[in-house]
C-alpha cells in the first residue's frame, strides 16, 4: 500500500465472511478445550471477543476450515466500514481512539435480525446483551414511514 509508507499504518484489521462466523466459533471452541480450559455455558467466543486470532490461529482456520479473512492496514484518518454480522479483530499499532457508529443498510436487515437472535441467547451479565440497534423498531418505523408516503401520494393522485 503506497500511503502507508507515507503515513504509519495505525491497526491492522482482519474481517471475515458473515456465513464464516460458525467456523470461527467452532476453531474457537476447539482451541479452548486443547488448551485445558472447561466449557463455560453460554460463552460465545465471538460474541465474547476473548481470543484473538494470531497468525498460527488464522492459518489452522484456513487449513482446517478453508476461511480466510481480509487483512487491511488503516492509516490515521482511514475510516473502515465491517459487514453486517461480519467477525472481525483489529490490533492497534500506534495509540488509537475508536469512534464506531453502528446502522442497518436494507440489505443486511435480515443479517441483524440474526445477529440479535444470537445475542438474546446470551448470559444477562453480558455486555451485547442489550439490543442496542433495536433493529424490530427500526423496521416498524421504516414500514410505517413507508406506509404514510405511499397513502400521501395515493391522496394527491
Amino acid at each position: 500500500r503506497r500511503r502507508a509508507r507515507v503515513k504509519p499504518p495505525a491497526a491492522l484489521w482482519h474481517i471475515y465472511a458473515a456465513r464464516d462466523a460458525d467456523k470461527i466459533r467452532d476453531l474457537l471452541v476447539r482451541a479452548e478445550l486443547e488448551s485445558g480450559a472447561r466449557p463455560r455455558a453460554q460463552h460465545d467466543p465471538v460474541h465474547d471477543q476473548t481470543w484473538y486470532l494470531d497468525a498460527a490461529l488464522r492459518e489452522r482456520l484456513y487449513r482446517e476450515y478453508g476461511v480466510e479473512g481480509y487483512a487491511i492496514l488503516q492509516c490515521p484518518g482511514d475510516a473502515v466500514f465491517v459487514p453486517a454480522g461480519a467477525p472481525h479483530q483489529v490490533r492497534n499499532l500506534l495509540d488509537c481512539v475508536k469512534v464506531a457508529e453502528d446502522f442497518v443498510s436494507p440489505e443486511n436487515v435480515s443479517r441483524c435480525f440474526e445477529l440479535a437472535q444470537q445475542f438474546r441467547r446470551l448470559s444477562r451479565q453480558h455486555a451485547n446483551k442489550e439490543d442496542k440497534l433495536q433493529i424490530k423498531n427500526i423496521v416498524y418505523h421504516a414500514v410505517k414511514d413507508s406506509l404514510c408516503c405511499l397513502e400521501e401520494a395515493l391522496a394527491e393522485q
